[in-house]
């Protein structure tokens, strides 16, 4: 009989085979659960960056710096940055200035470990205080004027500021006996926002002055701004206070910008000129050598009543009033499609 033929190795080789098809395998699911986990890393990291980015456009907005971004000219941009707490992200971006109230913000926010990145954009327009004017001078009974008095109508332009295309000339002077209906909501929302408050009891007679150059001093109660400089230069010439007098106020020379609200009577005199809306609980007077309002003016009654060589003029301009009220309006998102996600 024949021996069976030998089968010395054949279990070595099977063993082997086995061990490298087992191993790879392991390799296998080892290299699939790696994927599944950066993968999973990735979508975290994007989640977080994204939060990240969208921190950015919502603290741009929440903390809207005005004497920054108010102040930019079309086409200019600033910066901002920040981190989130706990370190679990950061952010960078930029506020552009497209026109007179809308702004493109753009912000990028990375994850904690700096590796996955978002970014996105919105769209903010400045809301202001809904307060227009029908005519140069509005009053509530028949306005009193001698001497050299001018109720101007037209619209007027501001040297030096970003304005608005010349709208239709107004009445110089309108005579409403019921008042003004938007008056009262108006007044609330700027008296809550004033810079410059004046008690009955202070000072009889105010000469404002803009304070600091190049840098503003916004901190001096009698800096209301500086008409007579350019928006975008250095100095006053953005800061554009809302000033509250609790009772009475009387002006003797000086200049200011912004918004001026009265409770009690404003008497000007010697020559006190200023840029945006005035509004008077009660009676506004311009005598001796009298003032100029340009922007638009709300008073109970008026008296321009300059004396000798002085002048009063009260000038209609939708640019003066317009940038006093934007200067303080809050950003708002656009109602629609108000951001978007760039990458």
């Amino acid at each position: 009989m024949r021996s069976p033929p030998s089968t010395r190795g054949f279990a070595l080789a099977a063993t082997v085979f086995a061990l490298v098809l087992i191993g790879a395998l392991v390799a296998g699911v080892f290299f699939a659960a790696r994927q599944s986990m950066k993968l999973g890393e990735n979508v975290q990291g994007g989640a977080r960056a994204f939060d990240a980015a969208d921190a950015g456009l919502q603290t741009a907005i929440a903390h809207w710096e005005r004497a920054t971004y108010d102040a930019l000219a079309p086409g200019r941009s600033a910066a901002f940055a920040g981190r989130l707490p706990g370190g679990s992200g950061s952010f960078a971006g930029t506020v552009l200035r497209l026109n007179r109230q809308l702004f493109l913000i753009r912000s990028t926010g990375r994850d904690a470990a700096n590796v996955a990145g978002t970014s996105l954009a919105s769209v903010v327009r400045l809301a202001p205080v809904p307060l227009a004017f029908d005519a140069a001078l509005t009053v509530a009974s028949s306005p009193v004027l001698g001497g050299a008095s001018v109720v101007d109508g037209a619209d007027r332009q501001v040297p030096g500021r970003d304005c608005p295309p010349l709208g239709p000339a107004r009445p110089g002077v309108l005579v409403r006996s019921g008042g003004e209906p938007s008056l009262d909501s108006a007044w609330q929302v700027l008296a809550a926002a004033a810079a410059k408050v004046y008690d009955a009891e202070d000072e009889a007679v105010v000469a404002p002055a803009p304070v600091g150059a190049p840098a503003c001093d916004t901190t001096a109660r009698d800096n209301w701004g500086d008409p007579a400089a350019a928006a975008s230069g250095s100095g006053c010439g953005g800061y554009y206070p809302v000033i509250l007098a609790m009772g009475d106020l009387r002006l003797g020379g000086g200049s200011g910008q912004g918004v001026l609200l009265v409770t009690g009577d404003l008497e000007i005199e010697g020559g006190f000129f200023f840029y945006g809306p005035v509004l008077v609980r009660g009676n506004l007077t311009v005598r001796d050598a009298g003032g100029l309002l340009v922007g638009g003016v709300w008073a109970a009654s008026a008296a321009l009543i300059p004396s000798g060589a002085g002048t009063a003029e009260v000038a209609f301009s939708e640019c003066a009033s317009s940038n006093a009220l934007l200067s303080g309006a809050p950003a708002t998102p656009l109602g629609e499609r108000s951001w978007g996600q760039l990458y």
